[in-house]
C-alpha cells in the first residue's frame, strides 16, 4: 500500500487517516493541516512505517519533491515511466515533422534506456547526435548496422536534447530524463484520463508498476490535461 499525503480541508491539529482507492489502487489517504508540526509528522511516518507502508504520494501545496525521504519514506518515483516513454515524449516535443529534426541523446553511459530510446529515434529523426562518455561508439556502431544511418557526435544545435544524466546542454529546448523528469510541458495519461488527485503522473506509475495499466495504454498528453478535464 502506498502513503497519499494530502491537505486537510478542515481542522488545524489533527490528522485523518482512510482508505482511498481511485482506479483500484488502494491508497491510505493522511489528510493533514498545512501547517502540521514536524515532531507529528515524524510520528505518523513510524506509524506508517510500523504497517509496513514504505512509500509515498503527496500534494505539492504540502510538500516539495522527496520532502519526506529525511523521515524514511520514499517517494514514488515517476523516472522509469518516463524513461519507458522517452522515444514518445521526444517525438511529441519536436517543433516540426521528425525527418526534418536534430535530436542528440546524451548521458555518462550507453544503457537499456539509451538503446531503445536511439532505436526508436534513429529511423525517424533527421539527424540524431549521441553524447555519452562511454559507449557512444559502440552504440552508433550497432545504429549504423540495424539501419544503415550514421550518428553523429554533436554538432549543431538540435532542436531537442534527451538527458539521461546530468549534461552541459546542448540546446534551449532539453528533455530530463534523470533526477525529477522534467517533461517540458507534457504528461501522460490512459484512455479515460485520470483522477485529479493524488499526482496524475505518480499515480500512473503505480497503475504501471503493479500491471493494472500496459506501457502500450499510456499516451503523451499536455501536462494538465491527465485527468481528461482540460
Amino acid at each position: 500500500m502506498i502513503a497519499y499525503f494530502c491537505k486537510k480541508k478542515e481542522g488545524r491539529f489533527w490528522a485523518k487517516t482512510d482508505l482511498f482507492c481511485p482506479l483500484f489502487v488502494p491508497f491510505l489517504r493522511i489528510s493533514i493541516p498545512a501547517e502540521y508540526p514536524a515532531f507529528a509528522l515524524r510520528r505518523r511516518v513510524k506509524w506508517l512505517e510500523k504497517r509496513g507502508i514504505r512509500r509515498y504520494i503527496a500534494d505539492r501545496e504540502l510538500f516539495p519533491p522527496k520532502a519526506l525521504e529525511v523521515y524514511g519514506l520514499k517517494e514514488v518515483d515517476p523516472l522509469p515511466l518516463c524513461r519507458a516513454k522517452a522515444a514518445q515524449l521526444a517525438l511529441a516535443l519536436l517543433p516540426q515533422a521528425p525527418y526534418l529534426c536534430r535530436v542528440s541523446i546524451g548521458g555518462e553511459r550507453v544503457d537499456q534506456t539509451a538503446i531503445a530510446l536511439a532505436e526508436a529515434l534513429c529511423p525517424q529523426v533527421g539527424t540524431l547526435y549521441l553524447d555519452f562518455d562511454r559507449g557512444g561508439e559502440d552504440l552508433a556502431f550497432h545504429l549504423r548496422t540495424a539501419f544503415g544511418a550514421a550518428p553523429q557526435p554533436p554538432g549543431r544545435a538540435p532542436h531537442l536534447a534527451v538527458e539521461l544524466s546530468q549534461r552541459e546542454p546542448l540546446g534551449e529546448k532539453t528533455l530530463r530524463l534523470w533526477g525529477e523528469p522534467d517533461l517540458l510541458g507534457l504528461s501522460l495519461t490512459v484512455p479515460g484520463g485520470l483522477p485529479g488527485r493524488p499526482d496524475p503522473l505518480r499515480h500512473l506509475t503505480i497503475l504501471w508498476e503493479s500491471g493494472r495499466c500496459a506501457l502500450s495504454q499510456i499516451s503523451v498528453c499536455p501536462a494538465g490535461e491527465e485527468t481528461g478535464n482540460p
